[in-house]
């Protein structure tokens, strides 16, 4: 049987949701999940295929054409929180999800390349500590996902989306996620089935965005124009410039020693 992960994230909707909802039929399982429980499942041969965060290329992965998770600036949903200005932070402490391994290393590049700040990095779950708990003794939190789209704006906090943070020095987009292969044997059918299936649903998302928004504002929580509206913001095509990007992104952290090697970007074909 084919397995799929699905990152149970808006920002997977556009290309999953069809799916979800049965009007792409789907013959295989999916897997629900935050970014790092799918990506060790993908590691342990647990899943066919997944999104996943970009920063497992890294694991030797094969990508899908032309899908991503990406935004060409700001993300609004990648964001840190800090006390000050982050060109003002030149030693501190950030509170980091542990929900994904691709923000972490961004935030981490963008502080050393960027911003040439001392900052040492914590871990933590978004599930067991508040946003007032964690700033009362650092410096800064890093949100993911729809943790980040549930932050509240707060006159005493900064909000820096990374996205856009990465696109303001670059002049690129950045991308987060992308649809990675599992390296265990798997059959070549099986994964372009999965392919077939995500490129019919995220064509029915491009078609009836208006339904899609308001189907998931039932089902997760949001307003359904706060949704639409988070969804411009999103980008999921992988084009040339989406490479260079990854590639710069990879480059500037071997720069870093925060990886050793430069992973070899490689679709599955």
């Amino acid at each position: 049987m084919v397995i799929l992960g699905n990152i149970n994230y808006l920002n997977c909707v556009p290309v999953h949701g069809a799916i979800l909802e049965g009007f792409i039929p789907f013959n295989g399982r999916l897997v629900d999940g935050t970014p790092a429980y799918l990506n060790s499942l993908l590691e342990k041969g647990k899943l066919t295929v997944s999104p996943s965060s970009s920063f497992e290329l890294t694991k030797g992965y094969k990508i899908l054409r032309g899908l991503s998770i990406s935004s060409e600036s700001a993300v609004k949903s990648i964001i840190l929180i800090t006390k000050k200005p982050l060109s003002d932070i030149k030693k501190g402490t950030f509170f980091v999800t542990s929900h994904s391994k691709t923000s972490v290393m961004l935030l981490k590049l963008i502080i050393k390349e960027f911003y040439l700040s001392d900052i040492i990095f914590k871990s933590f779950d978004p599930a067991l500590s508040s946003l007032e708990q964690l700033l009362s003794v650092s410096d800064g939190v890093l949100y993911i996902g729809d943790d980040a789209l549930k932050i509240k704006s707060s006159p005493h906090a900064v909000h820096n989306d990374l996205g856009e943070i990465w696109n303001s020095f670059t002049g690129l987009p950045f991308t987060f996620a992308l649809w990675q292969v599992s390296n265990r044997e798997k059959s070549k059918d099986d994964v372009n089935y999965i392919y077939s299936c995500l490129k019919d649903s995220y064509d029915f998302f491009l078609r009836h965005k208006e339904l899609m928004a308001d189907i998931f504002s039932r089902k997760m929580g949001f307003d359904k124009d706060f949704i639409l509206n988070y969804w411009r913001y999103l980008n999921y095509d992988l084009t040339f410039r989406h490479i260079e990007s990854l590639k710069l992104f990879f480059k500037l952290l071997k720069k870093h020693s925060l990886i050793d090697t430069e992973p070899h970007i490689e679709f599955y074909d």
